[in-house]
């Protein structure tokens, strides 16, 4: 899932990464499912606070990790093996 609101960093070939897929690099599945499970009710709980305009985008935010989540589901990086999915 590419967001470029959330491409903060580029790599040494200038290419550009998202924070995101350095987060999962370095937990494991587990807890990268708790990060996102986090993000989606902080930006949930903050969206009840705010004008409609700027709740809209916190909405948008907590989808997007709801996107995530759905999409990595039993599956995220392994800092052990690359080629591992857990």
């Amino acid at each position: 899932m590419t967001n470029n609101y959330y491409i903060m960093w580029t790599n040494a070939e200038g290419d550009p990464v998202q924070v995101i897929d350095i987060i999962k690099q370095q937990l494991t599945p587990q807890e990268y499912k708790g990060f996102l499970k986090g993000q989606i009710l902080k930006y949930r709980l903050r969206a009840g606070k705010k004008e409609k305009e700027q709740a809209m985008k916190d909405i948008e935010k907590a989808e997007y990790y709801e996107g995530l989540l759905k999409t990595n589901e039993g599956g995220c990086y392994d800092n052990k093996n690359e080629n591992n999915k857990a």
